[in-house]
């Protein structure tokens, strides 16, 4: 009997599709991603995007190795050279308390050009930062 798409199948469908993929992506040093899944009636699709410029460490974390090379290329152009990729930060956060970051990478042509990684977060959480706060935080 044929199934019939649902927004709780697709999300169940997508769970076991990245559990699937993990293996792969150890194996091979990919970072592999799904886009949106569409669905009607008896199909479903979606977009499966495969970057083979993936390290195991960025892998892991979920860091785009385009920041890091983005950091590597650009970085200089706003105060940052390609040894501050690592290098942990202070900035100030909401209620004049401190936040700890480590720097990942950075995407030139955002608002907010540096890719922080909460340091104190279990999940890894990236932020965007301001290039400027990050220079001042580096001592610059």
């Amino acid at each position: 009997m044929a199934t019939k798409f649902n927004s709780a199948i697709v999300q169940t469908l997508r769970k076991e599709l990245e559990t699937a993929v993990a293996d792969i992506e150890k194996r091979h040093g990919l970072k592999i991603s799904f886009g949106t899944i569409r669905y009607e009636g008896e199909e479903f699709r979606c977009k499966l995007t495969a970057n083979s410029g993936a390290t195991a460490a960025s892998v892991a974390t979920g860091v785009d190795p385009k920041w890091i090379n983005a950091l590597k290329r650009h970085g200089f152009k706003f105060g940052l050279v390609p040894a501050d990729i690592g290098k942990e930060i202070t900035v100030p956060g909401n209620s004049f308390q401190p936040k700890k970051y480590t720097i990942v990478g950075l995407r030139p042509r955002a608002s907010f050009k540096v890719v922080g990684q909460l340091v104190d977060s279990k999940s890894g959480r990236l932020a965007a930062l301001d290039h400027m706060v990050v220079v001042k935080a580096l001592g610059r």
